[in-house]
């Protein structure tokens, strides 16, 4: 992860969370506590079954929500942009079937 200062006071982040994934994963918590906009790009592709790709958030680290959920049967991609306080957040997959999973983060400040 690389945190970039382009003014005072603001940063932008770009990471990837999931990289091109084939099977039930959990990405790594991301600390997003410093952003205001938050986005996540989802990608799937080589998909002919389905996959369920989540979006979760969390205040510690440790308790873990799900924001969005999706099921997916193409070759995909999709964002979703979230302006709330989350300290942390991940991307995970499961009832992954036949499926390659990409999901990256932005975020600014």
């Amino acid at each position: 992860m690389v945190k970039k200062l382009i003014s005072k006071d603001i940063y932008i982040e770009e990471v990837v969370n999931l990289d091109a994934v084939t099977s039930n994963t959990i990405g790594p918590s991301i600390d997003t506590e410093i952003y205001d906009k938050k986005t996540f790009y989802l990608t799937t592709s080589a998909n002919t079954d389905t996959v369920t790709i989540s979006i979760e958030a969390s205040f510690d680290n440790v308790n873990w929500v799900e924001l969005q959920s999706d099921i997916y049967t193409t070759n995909t991609t999709v964002a979703f942009s979230y302006s709330n306080h989350y300290s942390y957040m991940r991307t995970k997959t499961t009832a992954q079937a036949d499926a390659t999973v990409t999901t990256s983060f932005s975020g600014r400040s």
